[in-house]
Protein backbone atom coordinates (compact mmCIF):
# COMPACT_ATOMS: atom_id res chain seq x y z
CA UNK A 1 0.00 0.00 0.00
CA UNK A 2 1.31 3.45 -0.91
CA UNK A 3 1.84 6.02 1.85
CA UNK A 4 -0.76 8.30 0.25
CA UNK A 5 -3.34 5.50 0.54
CA UNK A 6 -2.57 5.21 4.26
CA UNK A 7 -3.01 8.97 4.63
CA UNK A 8 -6.34 8.79 2.79
CA UNK A 9 -7.47 5.95 5.07
CA UNK A 10 -6.72 8.13 8.09
CA UNK A 11 -8.55 11.25 6.96
CA UNK A 12 -11.29 10.33 4.46
CA UNK A 13 -13.68 8.28 6.59
CA UNK A 14 -17.00 10.09 6.87
CA UNK A 15 -15.79 13.04 4.78
CA UNK A 16 -16.39 14.17 1.23
CA UNK A 17 -13.45 13.53 -1.10
CA UNK A 18 -12.51 14.65 -4.61
CA UNK A 19 -9.65 13.56 -6.82
CA UNK A 20 -8.76 16.25 -9.35
CA UNK A 21 -7.06 15.09 -12.54
CA UNK A 22 -6.74 11.46 -11.53
CA UNK A 23 -7.82 9.91 -14.82
CA UNK A 24 -4.44 9.74 -16.53
CA UNK A 25 -3.65 6.06 -16.74
CA UNK A 26 -6.25 5.52 -14.01
CA UNK A 27 -3.63 3.80 -11.90
CA UNK A 28 -2.90 6.64 -9.49
CA UNK A 29 -6.45 7.81 -8.91
CA UNK A 30 -7.45 8.02 -5.25
CA UNK A 31 -11.24 8.19 -5.38
CA UNK A 32 -11.46 4.42 -4.92
CA UNK A 33 -9.04 4.52 -1.97
CA UNK A 34 -11.24 7.16 -0.32
CA UNK A 35 -14.39 5.16 -0.99
CA UNK A 36 -12.84 2.01 0.50
CA UNK A 37 -11.79 4.09 3.54
CA UNK A 38 -15.43 5.06 4.14
CA UNK A 39 -15.65 8.50 2.57
CA UNK A 40 -19.16 9.92 2.74
CA UNK A 41 -18.96 10.95 -0.93
CA UNK A 42 -16.32 10.57 -3.62
CA UNK A 43 -15.83 12.36 -6.90
CA UNK A 44 -13.45 12.24 -9.81
CA UNK A 45 -12.98 15.66 -11.40
CA UNK A 46 -11.09 15.76 -14.68
CA UNK A 47 -10.84 17.96 -17.75
CA UNK A 48 -11.26 14.93 -20.03
CA UNK A 49 -14.70 14.87 -21.71
CA UNK A 50 -17.14 12.39 -20.20
CA UNK A 51 -17.70 9.21 -22.17
CA UNK A 52 -14.10 8.87 -23.34
CA UNK A 53 -11.87 5.83 -22.87
CA UNK A 54 -10.24 7.24 -19.72
CA UNK A 55 -13.61 7.63 -18.00
CA UNK A 56 -14.45 4.07 -19.08
CA UNK A 57 -11.24 2.81 -17.49
CA UNK A 58 -12.04 4.69 -14.30
CA UNK A 59 -15.50 3.12 -14.17
CA UNK A 60 -13.96 -0.32 -14.75
CA UNK A 61 -11.49 0.29 -11.92
CA UNK A 62 -14.34 1.32 -9.61
CA UNK A 63 -16.14 -1.90 -10.48
CA UNK A 64 -13.03 -4.01 -9.77
CA UNK A 65 -12.56 -2.17 -6.45
CA UNK A 66 -16.27 -2.69 -5.58
CA UNK A 67 -16.88 1.06 -5.51
CA UNK A 68 -20.29 2.01 -6.84
CA UNK A 69 -21.29 5.34 -5.35
CA UNK A 70 -19.14 8.06 -6.92
CA UNK A 71 -19.48 11.16 -9.09
CA UNK A 72 -17.81 11.67 -12.46
CA UNK A 73 -17.42 15.40 -13.10
CA UNK A 74 -15.90 16.88 -16.22
CA UNK A 75 -14.42 20.27 -15.36
CA UNK A 76 -11.26 22.35 -15.67
CA UNK A 77 -9.82 23.19 -12.24
CA UNK A 78 -8.64 26.50 -13.72
CA UNK A 79 -12.18 27.59 -14.59
CA UNK A 80 -12.99 30.66 -12.44
CA UNK A 81 -16.47 29.21 -11.78
CA UNK A 82 -15.16 25.80 -10.65
CA UNK A 83 -16.98 25.82 -7.31
CA UNK A 84 -20.38 26.30 -8.95
CA UNK A 85 -19.62 23.42 -11.32
CA UNK A 86 -18.23 20.79 -8.93
CA UNK A 87 -19.01 21.94 -5.39
CA UNK A 88 -16.71 21.78 -2.38
CA UNK A 89 -15.17 18.81 -0.55
CA UNK A 90 -13.63 18.16 2.83
CA UNK A 91 -10.58 16.52 1.26
CA UNK A 92 -9.14 17.24 -2.20
CA UNK A 93 -6.39 15.15 -3.78
CA UNK A 94 -4.51 16.35 -6.84
CA UNK A 95 -1.35 14.76 -8.22
CA UNK A 96 0.37 15.12 -11.56
CA UNK A 97 -1.60 18.16 -12.67
CA UNK A 98 0.24 21.31 -11.65
CA UNK A 99 3.11 20.97 -14.11
CA UNK A 100 0.57 20.91 -16.97
CA UNK A 101 -0.98 24.21 -15.92
CA UNK A 102 0.16 27.54 -17.34
CA UNK A 103 -0.10 29.24 -13.93
CA UNK A 104 0.45 26.63 -11.18
CA UNK A 105 -0.07 29.07 -8.31
CA UNK A 106 -3.48 30.00 -9.73
CA UNK A 107 -4.31 26.29 -9.94
CA UNK A 108 -3.39 25.81 -6.28
CA UNK A 109 -5.68 28.70 -5.39
CA UNK A 110 -8.45 27.07 -7.43
CA UNK A 111 -7.91 23.77 -5.59
CA UNK A 112 -8.25 25.62 -2.28
CA UNK A 113 -11.63 26.99 -3.42
CA UNK A 114 -13.09 23.51 -3.71
CA UNK A 115 -11.62 22.35 -0.40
Amino acid sequence: MQQIDKWIEEIAKGKTFADVGGLWGTINEKATAAARAGAAETAMIDITPLGTELWGRFEERCSVENVSDYKCLQADINDPSIVSKVGAYDVVHCSGVLYHCPHPLYTVMQLSKIC
